[in-house]
């Protein structure tokens, strides 16, 4: 059962994720949180409060994969925190449309930088619109050896991607990129796979590079 605030007097009391530990673990992840209430060594009860970053509608997701998990086709993924952190590789294997709306996808403390923040699989289609920022590289199409090519990325915004991987650019593509409006920066290596700028739409600086030895295909000089 969940302690009475003037029975939460040990401050040596273990704490887990800032909730009082009495060893009810229903309760401590969704009833209560503890903290000090003065120097005296007692503890008050105080609600957990909720983490949101991603919504959908008028539902909010406590996680990004939460979010991309619930959405059905057509609807759209607005991120609602300025930082939204990721534990692992998201992978994209349906249709997924993401309103960066100014924010930032990152990897959190402990993910591998040689890990792909987003991997769209075979199949799958990711829409970024909105502007914003990808905190590390993006992987399009992660059957390497099969020669699929179905993966796809649209840019819908002015999406910065980068790559904290010494091996790795910030996308690797082995499926389509296409480029819907105007972006300052987008730097690609891909694998037999297709690069589409829409007429009219601005690349500030457009760098694609040829999988073996990174062999720069555009721009030729």
């Amino acid at each position: 059962e969940i302690l009475p605030a003037q029975e939460m007097r040990d401050p040596d009391s273990e704490l887990k994720w800032g909730a009082w530990n009495d060893g009810n673990q229903d309760a401590i992840e969704k009833l209560t949180a503890s903290k000090p209430s003065s120097k005296t060594g007692f503890w008050k009860a105080v609600e957990k409060v909720k983490s949101e970053f991603a919504q959908i509608g008028e539902v909010k997701y406590e996680t990004l994969s939460q979010a991309i998990e619930a959405a059905k086709a057509g609807e759209v993924i607005t991120l609602i925190e300025e930082a939204v952190p990721v534990s692992e590789t998201i992978a994209i294997n349906k249709n997924v449309v993401i309103d960066m709306n100014n924010c930032r996808i990152e990897p959190k403390d402990g993910m591998s930088n040689s890990a792909p923040l987003i991997s769209i699989q075979s199949g799958g289609t990711l829409t970024l619109s909105g502007n914003g920022v990808i905190g590390n590289w993006i992987e399009i199409a992660d059957e390497k050896d099969s020669g699929k090519t179905e993966g796809s990325l649209y840019l819908e915004g002015n999406i910065r991607v980068e790559s904290l991987s010494m091996n790795e650019v910030p996308i690797e593509s082995y499926g389509t990129i296409v480029v819907k409006k105007d972006i300052d920066n987008l730097l690609i290596n891909t694998y037999k796979g297709k690069v589409e700028v829409d007429e009219g739409v601005n690349v500030g600086k457009l760098d694609i590079l040829e999988t073996i030895g990174f062999k720069k295909i555009y721009p030729k000089n």
